[in-house]
């Protein structure tokens, strides 16, 4: 075996045919040209080579390949691995990274900050695996997903997010569950709604607030309200209705206010754009 350079036309990083073969230019080669006239096409051995199926690495020009012959025939020559070289270095330095493996592609053309990635770090106490789409990403499954985490998980979308659901929706949250919109809220639901608290359920609007309370208490606190019913209205109670009594009852808190809503989409977009 001998080591050779992947050549190709000028201005092409890529040059390979409908076989996955490549040109290449031998180091004692003085009177080749260095382009895709220096040799014939060169197959390239595959870790993986199926009937339409398989792994696919294109040696780019420049790369150092080895090359091998079958039955020691100059004429039919075949790449058997490839080598990396001083100008050819691997993706992670070493040997500090020697705790790393894993492929990292390139952007056609690009450079080294534009790639498509696979890591694994297997540090002891540090392990890690680190996923890079260098644009877009499609994952598809054709039946079931599932995914379970032990810590945290961190999600950060600096566009929009679109869900749908074709069956039942079911969340779960042990402790708080806190939201913050910076616009709109809409809801449509076709059936009913229904929207239980074993301690009480507080809605407010500015100045304007309902309290529904475990104890069966209700409050409304507003500046001024209407009531309007096209047909019959009914009030019953159990005991004394009091109407026009002789002084307001105690304001109730008002938070959140509309500053304090404001400052906390500032915080919760402003820290997501950082990431």
């Amino acid at each position: 075996p001998q080591t050779a350079k992947v050549v190709g036309p000028k201005g092409e990083s890529i040059w390979t045919d409908r076989y996955g073969r490549v040109k290449v230019k031998f180091h004692w080669d003085r009177l080749a040209k260095g382009d895709d006239t220096s040799s014939c096409w060169v197959r390239v051995s595959s870790a993986w080579a199926g009937q339409g199926f398989g792994g696919v690495q294109i040696p780019r020009v420049n790369d150092e390949v080895v090359v091998d012959f079958i039955n020691g025939d100059p004429d039919r020559p075949l790449i058997i691995g490839r080598v990396y070289n001083e100008a050819s270095m691997p993706p992670w330095a070493l040997p500090a990274a020697a705790t790393q493996m894993g492929f990292l592609s390139r952007s056609k053309d690009g450079t080294a900050d534009t790639a498509n990635a696979l890591r694994f770090e297997d540090k002891a106490g540090e392990e890690h695996l680190w996923i890079q789409a260098q644009k877009n990403m499609d994952t598809h499954v054709k039946n079931d997903e599932s995914h379970s985490v032990g810590g945290s998980q961190t999600v950060s979308i600096n566009r929009d997010y679109k869900g749908k659901v074709a069956g039942a929706h079911e969340q779960a949250t042990q402790l708080s569950h806190t939201e913050v919109i910076g616009g709109g809220f809409l809801q449509l639901v076709q059936g009913g709604i229904v929207q239980a608290s074993d301690t009480g359920i507080r809605l407010v609007a500015g100045q304007s607030i309902l309290e529904l309370g475990a104890n069966g208490q209700v409050n409304l606190q507003c500046i001024n309200f209407t009531v309007n019913a096209s047909g019959q209205g009914e009030i019953n109670t159990g005991g004394t209705l009091d109407l026009n009594i002789s002084k307001p009852a105690a304001a109730s808190d008002t938070e959140p206010t509309s500053a304090q809503i404001q400052n906390a989409v500032k915080a919760a977009f402003n820290q997501g754009s950082k990431e």
